[in-house]
């Protein structure tokens, strides 16, 4: 999954340069979070940006003490067995297609972006955690 991680990256950045928006930096922190979350959803079947206990993955990154001044996160998935790149560009059009997932991935709030995929079964989840 991390071939799908790399090229949400590259478009996330793609798409931002056909905007004229500036680049965001690859966050480490923010991809270990992104996985987390990605993985949570996919163990526990569900599709939220709460888990079960109702918390945001912010809390989580509060109780590491991991401070933000600007926070965004995007979340999809996907059924089905195709190439990173296919998932990666399907996760993409889905988010541009949307009002809010595309402010994120075009806002100028964000210096730089982690993103996590899990698979399980058949279904891929992806989540993008924007940081500044």
């Amino acid at each position: 999954m991390a071939a799908v991680e790399q090229a949400i990256y590259n478009k996330v950045n793609e798409e931002r340069a056909k905007a004229g928006v500036p680049a965001l930096t690859y966050n480490n922190t923010m991809q270990k979070y992104a996985r987390i979350k990605s993985q949570d959803m996919g163990d526990n079947n569900y599709f939220s940006h709460e888990d079960l206990n109702g918390n945001l993955i912010t809390t989580q990154m509060k109780n590491d003490g991991v401070s933000y001044k600007a926070w965004g996160e995007n979340i999809a998935y996907i059924g089905g067995n195709v190439s990173a790149d296919a998932l990666a560009q399907q996760f993409m059009t889905n988010w541009m297609n949307s009002a809010g997932h595309r402010a994120n991935i075009l806002s100028t709030n964000f210096s730089s972006i982690g993103v996590g995929v899990y698979k399980i079964g058949n279904k891929v989840y992806a989540t993008q955690e924007f940081y500044r």
